[in-house]
C-alpha cells in the first residue's frame, strides 16, 4: 500500500511536493483506514484541481520513476522535464521518493537525478517509527550496502565488483541482475511494477486481457458487479473466433503468428491485446483456439443479443474497464491511481462506483484518482483526509498539493459547495470570461 510519494523539480513541481495516504484523527469512515500496527493508512485519495494545476503530472511522476526502475537506467533527456520555470543558473536534480508498505513491513525508495546520471538512490527499510536499515545507499559511483543484503564476506565482495564493473552512472540499481535475487529487493521491485497500477484516460481497455485471463472462475463475480450499473449489459461472455479470421483481422505477420502459437503453446492460456479488443488464446491439443469477449444485453421482453467490446459505448467500456478494480483490491492489495476517473462517465455512476468500493469493508488496497467532479466532495462518501486539492502558483508557475484537513472542516459542512465557491482553493481562474457575451466575439 502506498504510503506517501514526493517530488521536486519536475514538470510543475519546483519544491517538493507530497501526497501521502496517512490517516488523521479523523473519525468518520474508520472502515476506510488500514492499520498495521505501525501506521494507520486510508483507502482512497481523490485529487481535485483546475485544468493544468498538476494533478496529471503527479501520475506522470509516478510513472517516470516506475519506468526508470523498468528500464534499468535514466531515461534520456532526462533534463527536459525538469522545472522549466527558474533561474538559467539554478541547477537541481529532479528528485522522486517513494514510501509504501509491503506485508506489514515499510519502505522508502528515492532516486535523484541530475544531467542524465544518478546523484543518489537510496533503499530504507522501516521497522519502527525510530527504527530504520539503509538496505543501500549510493552516492554518485559509491554504494553502501546493509549486512542484511549479503551472507558473507565474499558475497559483499562480488556485490561490490559487480556494481562497479557493471553499473554505469545513468544505471538504476534498484533494476540490476545482480540483485534481484535478494528478498527485500525483489518484493519491493514486484510492488512497484506489478501492484502499483496507472491508468490514463487514454487507456485503451486495459482491464479487458484481465478480465479474460481470469474469465473461467470469474465470471460470474463480474457479472454480478456488472448488474450494478445501468449499461444494459446482463453479463460477459466468450465467443470462439476462427484463427484465420483472427490473424486477417490483426494483420499479423507470419513471424508474429508463429511466435503466438509458441507462447501459446508454452503457457496453455495467453491474451492478446489487439487494435480494438483483446482476445483469449488457449491451447487445445494441437490447435489453438481463438475468444473474443462479447456483453450480452437482455431486454424484458426475453429478448437478448450479444455485442462486441468496439459496439458498446464509450461509458460502457470505461465501466467495464473500472469493474477489475472492485473486484482486485477486495483480493489483494493493489493501488490502482486514475488519472480523471469521470472520463466517459454520468457523474452518479461515478459517485455509485466510489461509494460501492469504500463501502466493501475488508478492501485490501487503495484507490487514488484524479477528478473534476465535484459530488464526491461529499464527507458521506470520503473522509477530510482522502481528499486533496492541487493549485498552481501564477507567480511561480509551481504546483502545490494540500489535503482537505489543513482547513479542519466541520462535518456538517457543505464541502461541494465550499470548493466550488473558492473556499479550498484548486478551481479555475476565469478571469473576465463571466463578462464576455457573443456581441464581444468578432469573426473573420
Amino acid at each position: 500500500m502506498l504510503i506517501r510519494f514526493v517530488v521536486s523539480n519536475y514538470l510543475s513541481f519546483k519544491e517538493e511536493t507530497e501526497i501521502n495516504m496517512l490517516a488523521s484523527a479523523v473519525k468518520s469512515h474508520p472502515h476506510h483506514v488500514y492499520d498495521s500496527g505501525k501506521v494507520q493508512l486510508v483507502k482512497a485519495g481523490a485529487i481535485y484541481g483546475a485544468n493544468a494545476s498538476g494533478k496529471s503530472n503527479l501520475i506522470k511522476a509516478i510513472d517516470a520513476l516506475r519506468s526508470q526502475i523498468k528500464q534499468g537506467f535514466i531515461l534520456p533527456n532526462s533534463e527536459a522535464v525538469a522545472f522549466r520555470f527558474k533561474e538559467k543558473d539554478e541547477q537541481k536534480p529532479i528528485c522522486f521518493e517513494i514510501e509504501f508498505l509491503i506485508n506489514e513491513t515499510m519502505y522508502h525508495y528515492g532516486l535523484e537525478i541530475q544531467s542524465n546520471q544518478v546523484q543518489q538512490e537510496w533503499l530504507i527499510k522501516r521497522l519502527s517509527a525510530k527504527k530504520e536499515i539503509i538496505l543501500f545507499e549510493r552516492k554518485r559511483d559509491s554504494v553502501e550496502w546493509h549486512s542484511s543484503m549479503y551472507k558473507n564476506a565474499n558475497e559483499h565482495t562480488f556485490l561490490k565488483l559487480g556494481v562497479d564493473k557493471l553499473v554505469q552512472p545513468n544505471h538504476v540499481l534498484l533494476s540490476h541482475v545482480l540483485i534481484k535475487d535478494k528478498n527485500p529487493i525483489k518484493e519491493v521491485l514486484n510492488f512497484l511494477l506489478n501492484e502499483l497500477i496507472l491508468i490514463y484516460p487514454q487507456s485503451n481497455f486495459t482491464a479487458y486481457p484481465l478480465i479474460l485471463s481470469l474469465f473461467d472462475k470469474e465470471s460470474v463475480e463480474f457479472g454480478e458487479l456488472i448488474s450494478l450499473f445501468d449499461t444494459g449489459m446482463t453479463s460477459l461472455e466468450l465467443k470462439e473466433i476462427d484463427f484465420n479470421e483472427f490473424s486477417q483481422s490483426e494483420q499479423l505477420s507470419e513471424a508474429v503468428k508463429s511466435d503466438l502459437q509458441k507462447r501459446v503453446t508454452t503457457e496453455k492460456k495467453s491474451v492478446f491485446q489487439g487494435k480494438w479488443f483483446s482476445y483469449l488464446l488457449v491451447s487445445e491439443g494441437a490447435s489453438i483456439k481463438v475468444y473474443a469477449m462479447q456483453g450480452r444485453h437482455q431486454l424484458p421482453n426475453g429478448l437478448s443479443e450479444q455485442f462486441f467490446m468496439h459496439e458498446e459505448s464509450d461509458g460502457t467500456r470505461r465501466i467495464l474497464d473500472l469493474i477489475p478494480i472492485l473486484y482486485l483490491l477486495q483480493k489483494k492489495s493493489y493501488v490502482f491511481i486514475i488519472d480523471e476517473i469521470e472520463r466517459s462517465l454520468h457523474p452518479s455512476l461515478i459517485k455509485q462506483l466510489v461509494e460501492t468500493l469504500l463501502k466493501t469493508e475488508d478492501l485490501k488496497g487503495q484507490l487514488i484518482f484524479t477528478t473534476h467532479e465535484s459530488n464526491l466532495l461529499d464527507l458521506t462518501v470520503l473522509r477530510s483526509d482522502e481528499i486533496w486539492f492541487m493549485e498552481k502558483d501564477p507567480q511561480t508557475g509551481a504546483s502545490d498539493c494540500y489535503s482537505l484537513t489543513s482547513f479542519k472542516p466541520r462535518v456538517d459542512l457543505d464541502i461541494e459547495k465550499g470548493y466550488l465557491n473558492g473556499r479550498f482553493g484548486a478551481i479555475p481562474f476565469l478571469g473576465n470570461l463571466r463578462n464576455l457575451t457573443l456581441n464581444d466575439l468578432e469573426y473573420a
